[in-house]
């Protein structure tokens, strides 16, 4: 929420660096859980378009690029042929990534992701995954939170794992069962919790 914006940091502050003109980059946001009204049978080609903001034009050449860039979209993450599903009949995973091209609209050069993970089966993680390796490889950054370390460190590029205070790994391989419980230790036993080994 502090790095979308949403709500100020309790103290320090957050720094962006963003093109000429722009406070912050254009970020793309994920959120962990939506809980759809069933009574609103919104398809998933609706869904995609909701992440370009504001009125959707009626007519003209602003339309057009807005359906075609909806449809690429759905390109991306796999769901062509799912563009008139309703979105409440989408499987878990086929939300998320229909999330994932909803927050794609704008082309953001910052993306984030709050769980998006969980509760999706292993083949929709890895499927998931895929596609944000190769968001990242084309120069999107991607910004993910996750309780999943195994998951993430096949994965991720840069690991930090927050346990009251943040612990910084660089890069995924350094991250390995022992540190995780190292740095989860130091915090547990500032409140005197026993851990195990």
């Amino acid at each position: 929420r502090v790095l979308l914006g949403v709500m100020p940091p309790t103290f320090g502050r957050v720094c962006w660096t963003a093109s000429p003109g722009e406070v912050r980059p254009r970020i793309g946001y994920v959120p962990q859980r939506t809980n759809p009204d069933r009574n609103l049978p919104f398809g998933a080609r609706e869904i995609v378009r909701q992440g370009a903001g504001g009125r959707w034009p009626a007519w003209g050449r602003r339309r057009s690029e807005l359906n075609r860039r909806a449809e690429e979209g759905l390109a991306r993450v796999g769901l062509s042929d799912q563009a008139s599903t309703p979105f409440v009949n989408l499987s878990g995973g086929q939300q998320r990534r229909l999330l994932l091209a909803r927050a794609l609209m704008n082309h953001p050069s910052v993306l984030l992701l709050d769980e998006p993970t969980a509760g999706v089966d292993a083949r929709g993680q890895e499927l998931f995954c895929g596609i944000l390796r190769e968001l990242s490889r084309e120069g999107l950054t991607v910004v993910l939170v996750s309780h999943d370390i195994p998951l993430i460190t096949g994965h991720a590029d840069r690991i930090a794992c927050l346990a009251v205070t943040l612990h910084w790994h660089g890069r995924a391989a350094a991250l390995d069962s022992a540190t995780v419980r190292h740095a989860y230790r130091c915090e547990l036993e500032r409140y005197q919790i026993p851990v195990s080994e």
